[in-house]
């Protein structure tokens, strides 16, 4: 297995979050799209292009990205945390159903990733706002404590005006 690393752009943000994958401790392989970027240090360089990557599309990158994890089953995907590189793995989150954690702290020396079993929510956010615009309750759909937040501050109620 490889960690699969996005590239935006080359530079010290690059080269910092290829040092983070690095330390994961699996062979590195790089993703790029639009025009090519010169990525060292990695065992292959992937790159997508034509016309759907001639400007930033996030769409596009994520739909890329998400057929070549699909084709390589890397064991992760890491990203720079620019707001385009959160943009495009949100996407990739989205279609995949897998945990996106954007923004996270540098690991300092010694530092280490745990892995923790999450049990991700059957339910999606359209529903409960569409039975909160329609007033109803969601209280099967929701921790006890998320409904009463809602209730408290009457979140989603409006849309059914719209």
């Amino acid at each position: 297995m490889a960690t699969l690393v996005y590239v935006e752009e080359p530079g010290d943000l690059t080269q910092q979050t290829l040092a983070f994958a690095r330390g994961l401790g699996e062979p590195l392989q790089a993703y790029t799209a639009g025009d090519p970027v010169d990525v060292r240090g990695v065992e292959k360089v992937h790159h997508a292009e034509g016309d759907a990557f001639g400007t930033f599309a996030p769409a596009a990158i994520a739909r890329g990205l998400v057929e070549l994890m699909n084709a390589h089953s890397p064991s992760a995907v890491v990203a720079s945390g620019t707001p385009r590189a959160n943009d495009v793995l949100a996407r990739v989150a989205a279609v995949t159903d897998l945990p996106l954690a954007a923004g996270a702290p540098a690991l300092g020396a010694g530092g280490r990733i745990v892995r923790l079993p999450v049990e991700l929510p059957s339910v999606s956010s359209r529903l409960v706002r569409a039975r909160l615009a329609s007033g109803g309750l969601v209280d099967d759909l929701v921790p006890a404590r998320v409904a009463r937040y809602i209730q408290r501050r009457r979140l989603y109620r409006q849309e059914a005006a719209r």
